[in-house]
């Protein structure tokens, strides 16, 4: 009677252990599903912000607006590039602390309406003749590049947008090589290469 009884214990706490165990697993299989698609909408919304910004940039170097239209693009390519900012970093904020900071889409922005590099060169707003110069235009086609060579190491041939299989060291290593450079350095490489 004994053993039968200590038995039945043995089995409840075996059958509740499963339980437990089972729930557990779950949740945990939920909780990493849940990151995944966290981490692909994050991908997703930083892919687009990089096109959208590729956009702009494209549209003013092709079109070259002129007097209120150069403003008004001037504004949206601002828009597109602070967006691409915010995506990237709510993205360390809400999803992983481990992702690399980029002031780069900061900087990009702030050429648009004129830098001054003390000591050193100034670079006047572009809409201040209310046209696109040849300096403008380079700036321009450089921040573009930049983009454009990070916006193809986040495509994916199969689904024509962004990878959902990149890692987190993968999206780091984009950013630290492709969306790393300062006002300096895109003055630089526009001006003296």
């Amino acid at each position: 009677m004994f053993k039968s009884r200590k038995q039945k214990v043995v089995r409840v706490f075996m059958v509740v252990l499963v339980l437990v165990v089972g729930m557990l697993s779950y949740q945990f299989i939920n909780q990493y599903k849940e990151e995944q698609r966290q981490w692909e909408l994050f991908l997703n919304y930083f892919y687009f912000a990089h096109e959208h910004s590729i956009n702009r940039i494209d549209y003013l170097i092709e079109m070259q607006p002129k007097d209120d239209d150069l403003d008004a693009f001037l504004r949206e390519t601002d828009r597109e590039l602070r967006k691409a900012n915010s995506v990237i970093t709510y993205g360390r904020t809400l999803m992983n602390n481990d992702l690399y900071i980029s002031k780069f889409f900061l900087n990009a922005a702030e050429f648009l309406y004129g830098v001054n590099f003390y000591p050193g060169p100034e670079v006047p707003p572009m809409n201040e003749n209310g046209m696109l110069d040849d300096d403008d235009l380079a700036l321009l086609e450089t921040i573009r590049d930049y983009l454009s060579e990070a916006q193809e190491e986040l495509h994916s041939n199969l689904s024509e947008q962004e990878n959902p299989d990149l890692s987190l060291d993968e999206v780091n290593d984009i950013i630290n090589t492709y969306l790393n450079y300062s006002k300096h350095d895109i003055y630089e490489d526009t001006f003296e290469n």
